[in-house]
């Protein structure tokens, strides 16, 4: 969400994050090069659902300030409680509450966001979702909200921590050295989209104090689109530059390769800035067949018929 705000600002917008959550750290957005100041993003942290939605209808209507804001992040869904249950007692049984308040809040939210061109990144959390049943197969996920919220969205992307990268940190203490996690690999499934093919997936590495790893996933990118050209354990890559052929052993030296030579990597990113990425019917099938999520098949026929119908 943060590296969502900080391409919002290099455009010249302003950002809006709702911070439900009470976890906007400044101290890491300003490591990502986010603006704080007060004419580049907004930072909101209110008590209940009704006073944040409250305070975006208010912005979102001004038509002098919504046609300057580029970006609403809410974080998070799970914390977005009605007054009710934040106000209640234990004994209240809201049951469905916030799902109701929730599909209410969206059903303005998504219209008034249409209307601006404004991007809405909403947070959300996972549940275990108890079974009463006894015949179920036991506790299963759960996204919380209600079902609203997979309606109303574009895009829904579901992130999942696959490894960490342990390394040797210095402990501000003791001065020993200690091992400790330096970073994540985040695959990410992309469960929905109205704006490209959908049941793709990928990976990302997220280093703690640092963000996103652009470096390494334009490399990942390139290896992917042959640019680096992968033959058993070589690896073999043109220059863009002097149209020189290069050779490596492992992954490793190639990485070593881009971080000495910052005008190979930048010649990298222009290539990427003017490949059309735009993936064939033929490799949107077979993602779509290597997916577990893959949709069903549907008889044209039958369906046919029920649209003449």
């Amino acid at each position: 969400a943060l590296h969502a705000i900080k391409s919002c600002q290099d455009q010249g917008k302003i950002a809006i994050h709702v911070d439900y959550e009470r976890a906007f750290n400044e101290m890491y957005a300003r490591s990502l090069g986010l603006d704080l100041s007060d004419e580049k993003l907004w930072v909101f942290r209110p008590n209940t659902l009704e006073e944040g939605s409250d305070a975006l209808k208010e912005i979102l209507t001004d038509d002098e300030i919504a046609p300057h804001i580029g970006i609403v992040v809410i974080d998070s869904i799970a914390a977005m409680q009605p007054k009710d249950i934040i106000e209640g007692s234990a004994e209240d049984h809201n049951i469905g509450l916030q799902a109701r308040k929730l599909s209410n809040f969206l059903a303005w939210f998504s219209k008034s966001l249409e209307q601006n061109k404004i991007v809405g990144f909403m947070i959300n959390q996972e549940r275990t979702n108890i079974k009463m049943s006894q015949y179920a197969a036991g506790p299963d996920i759960k996204s919380t909200g209600g079902r609203a919220l997979q309606y109303y969205n574009s895009v829904k992307l579901h992130m999942k921590v696959r490894e960490y990268e342990l390394g040797t940190v210095i402990n501000p203490i003791d001065g020993t050295n200690v091992k400790k996690k330096i970073s994540q690999v985040v695959k990410i499934t992309c469960m929905k989209n109205r704006c490209a093919a959908p049941f793709l997936s990928g990976s990302l590495v997220i280093r703690y104090g640092v963000g996103v790893d652009n470096f390494l996933a334009l490399l990942e990118i390139a290896k992917g689109r042959d640019k680096i050209y992968r033959k058993g354990a070589w690896y073999y890559y043109t220059s863009l530059l002097t149209q020189e052929e290069h050779k490596w052993n492992g992954f490793d030296p190639v990485v070593e390769f881009f971080t000495k030579n910052p005008m190979e990597y930048e010649a990298l990113k222009k290539w990427f800035a003017n490949t059309d990425i735009t993936i064939s019917d033929e490799e949107r099938d077979i993602a779509i067949s290597n997916s577990a999520s893959a949709p069903m098949e549907v008889d044209e026929e039958a369906m046919a018929e029920v649209l003449d119908t």
